[in-house]
């Protein structure tokens, strides 16, 4: 429930700032919003995470990045975050996949949670390799 507070209230900022003419992007959705979602939804499964110290290392990171520069910064700062055993970080990462959701049309729909989900394979993509 908390979560989907959450989305809808980042859906709405979204759709506030693209009323007003603002450029907000994919690219903007890729910085501590997101940081904030996953950490609260890998605090369910890995209750030992640092919280507040992702959000800020992503904080320090992602600023002038684009898209594609900030899924492999999202990636190696979870690999920095999440436990070292390689079984036990995945586990994490696929505790917070959730449903799928069926509503979902086109590549992308403009909710931060949509965002996550299209992106959490990338992501999980680019930990492996590191």
């Amino acid at each position: 429930m908390k979560n989907n507070m959450k989305n809808n209230i980042l859906l709405n900022k979204f759709l506030l700032y693209k009323s007003e003419g603002l450029a907000y992007g994919i690219t903007e959705m890729f910085s501590r919003n997101l940081a904030e979602l996953l950490s609260d939804k890998i605090m369910i499964v890995y209750p030992d995470f640092d919280r507040d110290s992702f959000i800020q290392s992503i904080e320090n990171h992602v600023v002038g990045k684009t898209y594609t520069r900030r899924i492999p910064i999202f990636a190696s700062l979870l690999k920095e975050h999440l436990p070292e055993d390689y079984e036990r970080a995945l586990s994490v990462l696929t505790g917070i996949w959730g449903e799928e959701n069926p509503n979902e049309t086109g590549m992308f729909n403009h909710s931060i949670g949509s965002c996550l989900s299209g992106n959490l394979p990338k992501i999980i993509v680019h930990i492996v390799s590191l």
